[in-house]
């Protein structure tokens, strides 16, 4: 889904004289019904579900490349006769036969809720963003790597992550952070944003990366970039807003080691609700083996595990 809207919702709004889902959906009803066929048997002939087969005739939902293909030869008629759309028809043979017509970018966005993630690709690479095998040297120049960007986001959910990620990955090479739109980073992948993020932080520093970047990148590649900061410049250099995305183990090993280090005043209260609470207890229990309860500063306390503290307790009551 993207932006609250399923697939199936977002081919109901393209309605257009060249994909039109209500139309869909009555001329497979009525082409079933005069070819005798009930919803159960179309829906055993074309391995899918008697609900799948309901909701195209409702127009809630519409058959994919392959099963309209199939669709045209249960029936005996062309696929035009299914689409009510010459152009439809054209555009979607073409497609089953591994072509890649030329489309725009709104027949694109129309008929893309019915395309598998390579069909989509195929498509966009060949009238969106240029044939593949162009490389960045012959781009960096041309009208095509100019358009890279220019991917609809609409088409997203449609796309491989790993088409999503060379564009990406093209567009901050050419013009930097902000030529990635906000709108792409669920959609790339994880461990690629994880790399562009990287070279941000190499060469501008951690506070370079955007904080909306920190959802969609791999808890490990963060914990290891934070690692990478406290370890050189200090824990006070990790942006709190970090703290929600940091594997929390690896939170509670740097807190360990500033402890160890600066003593329990050196951890920022801002770290606590973070840390993993068994490497807290652990830290808490050392402390209190050393210097008493009353050594636990009270901001910890809502984040040690109760059993640490009650272990301690009746541990003391016992020796009295």
């Amino acid at each position: 889904m993207i932006f609250g809207k399923s697939k199936n919702e977002i081919l109901k709004s393209t309605q257009s004289e060249v994909f039109d889902i209500m139309r869909v959906g009555a001329n497979i009803s009525r082409l079933r019904k005069a070819a005798g066929i009930t919803q159960t048997e179309l829906a055993d002939r074309l391995n899918v579900s008697f609900q799948a087969v309901s909701n195209w005739e409702r127009g809630q939902s519409c058959p994919d490349i392959a099963n309209l293909m199939e669709l045209a030869s249960i029936f005996g008629v062309s696929v035009d006769r299914i689409l009510g759309s010459e152009r439809a028809a054209k555009l979607v043979t073409e497609i089953s036969e591994e072509k890649a017509p030329e489309m725009s970018a709104e027949e694109i966005k129309e008929i893309a809720p019915i395309l598998d993630e390579a069909q989509a690709d195929s498509v966009v690479r060949k009238n969106l963003i240029g044939e593949a095998g162009t490389t960045e040297e012959e781009a960096a120049d041309s009208e095509e790597y100019e358009s890279l960007c220019s991917v609809p986001t609409a088409l997203l959910p449609f796309l491989s992550n790993e088409l999503i990620s060379e564009l990406a990955v093209d567009a901050f090479k050419k013009d930097g952070i902000d030529a990635i739109p906000p709108s792409w980073l669920p959609f790339i992948d994880y461990e690629v944003l994880g790399k562009i993020a990287k070279e941000i932080m190499e060469n501008e520093g951690i506070n370079a990366i955007p904080n909306s970047w920190l959802p969609f990148i791999d808890e490990d590649v963060l914990s290891d970039m934070a690692d990478d900061v406290c370890e050189k410049n200090g824990i006070g250099a990790l942006p709190p807003s970090w703290l929600p995305y940091i594997d929390a183990e690896r939170l509670g090993a740097q807190a360990k080691a500033l402890i160890e280090k600066s003593g329990k005043d050196a951890l920022p209260p801002s770290w606590l609700p973070f840390i993993d609470y068994e490497v807290l207890g652990t830290i808490a229990r050392e402390i209190m083996e050393n210097e008493g309860i009353k050594a636990i500063p009270s901001s910890w306390l809502p984040f040690i595990d109760d059993d640490v503290l009650s272990d301690y307790i009746r541990k003391r009551l016992k020796k009295k």
